[in-house]
């Protein structure tokens, strides 16, 4: 199981021929957070009822991760450790790093600052 980031799944969406294979042989699951995400994007300009289909196909076929208790206590190690170096990343990214930590999950993104992230392990697609 891959624990998708938002930067990825907008790749899918656009088409992205190697994203589109990899997600094919994968078990996916996806952060409530990105979700959020996926969902406001679906809404800019206008609201746009295609791409909000995208998005509720997408995650139908996906396990999708609350944040809980769990996920606080792995954001607030993720984000002190994070401040500690002086290598915070954006807010949500830190609830996604958390979201993988707590389930021992791999993510996959495109964004390299997910690697100063302590623990995680990082497919750098």
């Amino acid at each position: 199981m891959i624990l998708l980031d938002t930067s990825v799944l907008v790749q899918f969406f656009r088409r992205d021929p190697g994203i589109t294979d990899r997600l094919e042989q994968a078990v996916l699951a996806v952060p409530a957070i990105v979700a959020g995400e996926l969902y406001f994007g679906a809404e800019f300009p206008l609201t746009n009822e295609r791409r909000n289909r995208e998005v509720d196909s997408l995650l139908a076929r996906s396990l999708l991760l609350p944040c809980g208790a769990a996920t606080g206590r792995y954001y607030g190690r993720v984000k002190a450790n994070l401040a500690s170096r002086g290598q915070i990343i954006p807010e949500n990214d830190i609830w996604i790093a958390a979201t993988a930590l707590e389930h021992s999950l791999p993510l996959a993104t495109l964004d390299a600052h997910f690697d100063r992230v302590a623990g995680l392990q990082v497919l750098r697609w």
